[in-house]
């Protein structure tokens, strides 16, 4: 239905290699298995994943087990993409790698929607974000603006600082 999510825990074929869980992706959208094989190095071209392919993922560190995830999500031929808490147990050089595979995606002209706890990260991606507190829409716009909504601030670090917020406004 053109739309591909990635998981917050990775789950990969961990016996299998990273080009064997990239083209199983592919298999199910492309009508035989060359075409799958295709459609995997494309996706591994793209992401710059080429040198790894024959890899098996479970010898991989996190950053690129997650990179395949994404690289199985990309290999749907998806619309839009879901990413899940991708940041989860990486470096800050590892989250700078992954921030530009999803710009690189975006520019591409993909819809991506990212659910992530690392604010850096959303605020840097996002052209919109909208906050849920306990399933509840509770502010939606822009990063910079949504970020000193005095809702977000009372629901993420505490009523004391909504109201410092609010005093100052």
């Amino acid at each position: 239905m053109g739309v591909a999510r990635t998981f917050q825990s990775v789950r990969l074929f961990r016996a299998m290699t990273v080009a064997e869980n990239v083209t199983l992706a592919a298999s199910t959208v492309c009508p035989t298995m060359a075409a799958a094989s295709r459609r995997a190095a494309e996706v591994a071209e793209l992401l710059g994943m080429e040198a790894v392919q024959a890899a098996q993922v479970d010898a991989l560190p996190l950053a690129d087990q997650k990179r395949v995830e994404i690289a199985r999500a990309l290999a749907l031929a998806p619309r839009l993409l879901l990413l899940d808490e991708m940041m989860s147990g990486l470096t800050e050089q590892e989250t700078r790698a992954i921030i530009g595979v999803i710009r690189k995606l975006n520019d591409g002209g993909l819809t991506i929607i990212v659910i992530e706890h690392v604010l850096r990260v959303i605020m840097e991606l996002s052209h919109r974000i909208l906050v849920l507190d306990h399933g509840v829409l509770i502010a939606q716009g822009p990063p910079r603006e949504v970020m000193t909504d005095p809702h977000v601030v009372e629901a993420y670090i505490g009523r004391r600082a909504a109201q410092t917020l609010r005093d100052q406004r």
